[in-house]
């Protein structure tokens, strides 16, 4: 047990309140990289029957927690991160097929397995750099193009034209969502490679 963890006796009874011995893992893992990660302060607390765990920035604000079932962990992005525009449900469903809106606006996911908490740690762990806006009316977070196409902002990753960085677009048409990168000079007449033929992603 950790030395001064807080509300550490609820530890075991998480672990134990799982049926799932994949799970059982999932949490172990999971916490596990919240320890040692620097950014928050995590933590168990009962809410009457509900098993949370809370992930609190040095602001106080709490952009991450889950929720201990018998058969999954349900992590929620919460409020302070969707404000952020780091994670947009596109990109989330993108990697997880649970994705589920609450009454409260926040993202939901369900970790099942370590491999579910490893794909969410690419997403939100440390050097998983937050996409950004650029300097041009077209090339800022939320923009949408004539053809449905959303921008999603850059990394800073180098494209293939010249002083170019790649942007992450999504497209916005009914039942498609696909992800994809793109030079920032195309993101105002970008079309979807998925579902309208356009021009193949390229990496973000």
């Amino acid at each position: 047990m950790l030395a001064d963890a807080r509300n550490a006796s609820h530890y075991r009874d998480w672990v134990e309140h799982i049926t799932s011995d994949e799970t059982k893992d999932a949490l172990r893992f999971l916490i596990g990289l919240l320890a040692e990660d620097e950014r928050y302060t995590c933590y168990p607390q009962r809410k009457g029957e509900v098993r949370d765990f809370r992930c609190e920035d040095d602001q106080g604000d709490a952009p991450f927690a889950f929720v201990t079932n018998k058969g999954s962990l349900l992590f929620h992005f919460r409020q302070p991160a969707l404000r952020a525009n780091h994670w947009s449900r596109a990109l989330l469903e993108d990697h997880f097929d649970s994705l589920h809106e609450n009454a409260r606006g926040e993202l939901t996911v369900k970790l099942r397995s370590i491999a579910d908490v490893r794909r969410l740690w690419r997403l939100i762990g440390p050097g998983s750099a937050p996409f950004r806006s650029g300097a041009t009316p077209t090339t800022q977070i939320g923009y949408v193009n004539p053809h449905n196409q959303r921008c999603e902002g850059h990394r800073g990753v180098a494209g293939t034209d010249h002083l170019q960085v790649v942007y992450r677009m999504a497209c916005q048409l009914p039942g498609c969502g696909h992800v994809y990168g793109t030079n920032g000079t195309d993101v105002f007449e970008r079309k979807c490679p998925y579902c309208q033929d356009g021009k193949p992603s390229i990496a973000f």
